[in-house]
């Protein structure tokens, strides 16, 4: 994996491919994108649980599938390339 010192894993390198660093940690910013009406909902990630459960403080409307005694997995943000784009703090 690279590394800056300033700004932590951005990228890392999976077969010779330089790819994006889609695991979430805390201060990084969440775009969800509704498959059923296309809306966007931002949020910042404010706690990371050991079981690896994501919960995030959105701005404005809540998503209709997020519980916040659950979160979101860390698992399917990282997988979600479609549904989800994480900002790197």
């Amino acid at each position: 994996m690279w590394r800056d010192e300033d700004s932590g894993p951005i990228f890392f390198y999976q077969r010779g491919r330089k790819m994006k660093d889609r695991r979430p940690s805390i201060g990084d910013l969440l775009i969800e994108k509704s498959k059923l009406n296309g809306q966007r909902h931002v949020g910042l990630i404010y706690e990371i649980t050991p079981d690896r459960s994501v919960f995030i403080k959105w701005s404005g409307e809540v998503p209709y599938n997020y519980y916040e005694k659950r979160g979101y997995s860390a698992t399917n943000i990282h997988n979600g390339y479609d549904r989800f784009e994480l900002v790197k703090k």
